[in-house]
């Protein structure tokens, strides 16, 4: 795992029929070959890549955590469009996790390429009551959801 350099990164790209979205600072925190971590102007930004296990959940969690303990409710947005896979006991893990931190969290938004996963996602955080994470389909629905003024 390796720290970054300064750098920028385009929130997305132009795509036809859709106005071009700005470019934020990116600072990158952390890289690793299955996910990079960036603080984009306030939010943490986590991209993951491949085929997932427990170990890659835990080296994940090493670095997630002291983010969230570093901040008082913390907004993030986890990008799994290029995660190809998660094995069942490295999502128990992640759900475990997950469970030990609620309420420290402002905000998550989950980026997911599949309909059906963003569904199936939404669905078991509704029958849960969490209202702070949401299965989104683009950067720009996720970066909105974390930015949304909490409900009353």
């Amino acid at each position: 795992m390796t720290i970054g350099q300064y750098g920028v990164s385009a929130l997305s790209q132009r795509r036809p029929g859709r106005p071009a979205v700005g470019y934020i600072l990116a600072v990158p925190l952390a890289e690793d070959p299955y996910f990079t971590i960036e603080d984009r102007q306030g939010v943490f930004y986590c991209t993951c890549r491949h085929d997932w296990d427990v170990p890659d959940v835990e080296r994940l969690i090493a670095v997630i955590q002291p983010l969230i303990e570093s901040q008082e409710n913390p907004r993030f947005v986890m990008n799994l469009v290029e995660m190809h896979d998660i094995t069942l006991t490295a999502r128990w893990r992640t759900s475990g996790w997950m469970r030990g931190n609620q309420g420290r969290v402002a905000r998550t938004a989950v980026i997911m390429r599949d309909n059906m996963q963003r569904f199936v996602l939404q669905t078991l955080l509704r029958v849960s009551g969490r209202r702070n994470v949401r299965a989104c389909a683009t950067v720009e629905e996720a970066f909105a959801f974390v930015h949304a003024p909490d409900p009353a």
